[in-house]
């Protein structure tokens, strides 16, 4: 459910700040796939537009299904694109995927085999698991025959099977020098592979790129 600016017992200026806020995903006003309440929150929109009015000073937050998550943006430059508008520049922060107690909710809960102990894993900074988020689901359907239908999705409860899938920037941007330094050929650049999202003040309209290269930030599949 996405807010839409509308509350006739809200003063103009706070409900227009909320306009295109997601306030409910798949019926919920908050996830469950972290360990903490922080983690879990649902804060912004889904990127395709922000409250009117935008300045230097807001810190945008967009809500990422494909990540189950909530990022922010910061404000780094002011700029006029191609036809002369002026658009205000916010750059994902590379702390955002960072190993810090303000990011210990998205460490997940891990289970020792051998004594059957659990502990909080955390991943090198510039990592994030989505194994507690994105599953691997079977989905039996019955039509004159049975099929076996599998498909990656967020959440659901149809026989969830984790996988272990590990989030990035684009050639590990930020992250710490041990899980670059694991892999040859990777050549972090800010200028090009830090994402960020124009925002025209005005109206709000936002344009989202995960970097200049166009390319998605690096979604892994470890064996």
């Amino acid at each position: 459910m996405i807010n839409n600016g509308i509350d006739v017992y809200k003063n103009e200026s706070d409900r227009l700040k909320k306009a295109g806020n997601i306030e409910q995903y798949n019926g919920h006003s908050s996830v469950s796939y972290w360990s903490n309440q922080y983690a879990n929150m649902i804060n912004g929109t889904d990127s395709a537009i922000w409250h009117s009015g935008a300045t230097k000073d807001d810190q945008v937050y967009i809500f990422s299904p494909d990540l189950c998550r909530s990022l922010y943006l910061q404000y780094t430059e002011t700029y006029n694109n191609a036809f002369g508008i002026e658009n205000l520049r916010f750059k994902l922060p590379t702390d955002v995927y960072a190993n810090t107690p303000e990011n210990e909710g998205f460490c997940l809960n891990s289970t020792n085999p051998i004594d059957n102990t659990t502990k909080i894993e955390c991943l090198p900074s510039g990592l994030m698991s989505l194994r507690s988020c994105l599953k691997r689901k079977f989905i039996n359907f019955n039509q004159y025959y049975l099929f076996m239908i599998i498909c990656l999705a967020s959440g659901g409860d149809a026989m969830p099977i984790p996988l272990p899938i590990i989030a990035s920037s684009p050639h590990f941007l930020g992250a710490d020098d041990s899980v670059r330094n694991a892999v040859d050929g990777l050549q972090p650049d800010e200028t090009i592979h830090q994402s960020f999202m124009d925002v025209e003040p005005i109206t709000g309209s936002k344009y989202l790129i995960t970097s200049k290269n166009k390319k998605r930030s690096c979604f892994s599949l470890l064996n």
